[in-house]
C-alpha cells in the first residue's frame, strides 16, 4: 500500500490544514456560538426546527405560498445532529466551522497549484486566503457566508480541472461546490 505522505501535495495540504486548525482553536473552543441571525438552540429545539421546505406561510395577511430551500443541506444536518442530542453550538461547529477550517486551506491551495504549478506559491496563496481580512471578519459575524467564501476556490478549481480534463467526476465536484455556495445564503 502506498504511503499518502510520500505525495508532496498531500503533505502541503496536511500542513496547511493543521495551520488552519491551530489558528482557529479559540474559535472552535468558544461557547454558545451562533451562525448568522440564528440564536442558540438546545438539542430539543434544534430537532424540532425542521422547516426546510414549507409550502404555506400563514404569518402575512391570509397566507401565501412559500418554498424555502436556502440553507437546506445545513438545516438537515443540524436537525439530524439535534436528534442525536447536540445543541446548536456544537452542531454549528460541525456543520459550518470544521468545513470552513479545512476548505479555507485546501481550496485555495488546489486552485493556485492548478494555475501556478508551484507548491510554495500555492501554499502562500492558501495562507493569504486563510488570513484575509474579509475572511476573518466573516468568521466573527456570518458563518454561512464564510462557508460560501471558503467553497468558492474549490468551485473555480473544479471548473479549471473540468475544462482541462473533461471528466464527469470533476464536473460533479464543481457542481456540488457551486450548489453549496448557492444555498449558503
Amino acid at each position: 500500500m502506498r504511503n499518502p505522505f510520500s505525495n508532496v501535495t498531500f503533505r502541503w495540504l496536511v500542513a496547511l490544514t493543521t495551520i488552519s486548525l491551530i489558528a482557529a482553536y479559540r474559535w472552535l473552543l468558544s461557547d454558545n456560538i451562533t451562525a448568522a441571525d440564528t440564536g442558540y438552540l438546545f438539542s430539543s429545539e434544534l430537532s424540532e426546527k425542521f422547516d426546510v421546505i414549507r409550502v404555506w406561510k400563514s404569518g402575512k395577511n391570509l397566507g401565501e405560498v412559500f418554498i424555502f430551500t436556502t440553507h437546506s443541506p445545513f438545516l438537515i444536518a443540524q436537525y439530524l445532529l439535534g436528534k442525536l442530542g447536540f445543541d446548536s453550538g456544537l452542531s454549528i461547529k460541525i456543520v459550518y466551522m470544521l468545513p470552513i477550517i479545512v476548505l479555507r486551506a485546501v481550496g485555495p491551495f488546489l486552485l493556485a497549484k492548478q494555475v501556478l504549478k508551484n507548491n510554495v506559491a500555492a501554499a502562500t496563496s492558501s495562507l493569504y486566503f486563510m488570513f484575509s481580512v474579509y475572511g476573518l471578519t466573516l468568521s466573527r459575524s456570518h458563518l454561512p457566508l464564510y462557508l460560501a467564501l471558503s467553497l468558492s476556490p474549490l468551485a473555480y478549481y473544479g471548473f479549471l480541472r473540468f475544462y482541462s480534463s473533461q471528466k464527469l467526476s470533476t464536473l460533479l465536484l464543481m457542481t456540488i461546490a457551486v450548489w453549496l455556495i448557492s444555498v449558503s445564503d
